[in-house]
């Protein structure tokens, strides 16, 4: 997020290349805002009914009691989310910390992206390691994984 005040306060993103995690997996989204400092908030749709909840588990980060210009908000994907596709809102207010994901802010932005929870690949590498060489030549790399899949 770095778009500045847009002229009707909201901006969809969710066309622009979307943020990817599995589940369990964290997310971490960096802001600066152009114009004040402003409170920030983020929700994610995650039961993708349309509409955001201002309470837990939909609101994921808050800026607290402090207004900001820039900074990274983080959330974790909860472990048992479906893979699909999830709408992630952020807000920014400078007026007050108590607004929620809806309505109009006279001094805010809106903006809305697109995360794209995928399924998490059962094989995974549990060991790499590397040939000793001080020299030119080839380096022999070993990478053993999970027993039963192939890597």
């Amino acid at each position: 997020m770095g778009t500045g005040r847009s002229i009707s306060g909201y901006a969809d993103y969710t066309a622009a290349p979307p943020v990817t995690q599995i589940p369990g997996g964290g997310v971490t989204i960096d802001y600066f805002l152009r114009v004040s400092r402003q409170f920030v908030k983020i929700w994610v749709d995650w039961n993708n009914d349309g509409t955001f909840t201002d309470a837990a588990p939909e609101l994921v980060y808050t800026s607290g009691g402090f207004q900001t210009i820039a900074g990274a908000g983080g959330f974790v994907v909860p472990p048992a989310t479906l893979p699909g596709n999830y709408r992630i809102r952020i807000r920014t207010f400078e007026t007050s910390q108590t607004f929620g994901p809806c309505g109009n802010l006279a001094t805010g932005e809106t903006e809305d992206y697109r995360l794209i929870v995928v399924a998490d690949c059962p094989a995974k590498p549990n060991a790499i390691y590397d040939g000793d060489r001080c020299d030119v030549g080839t380096v022999v790399l070993g990478v053993e994984g999970t027993p039963g899949y192939r890597i």
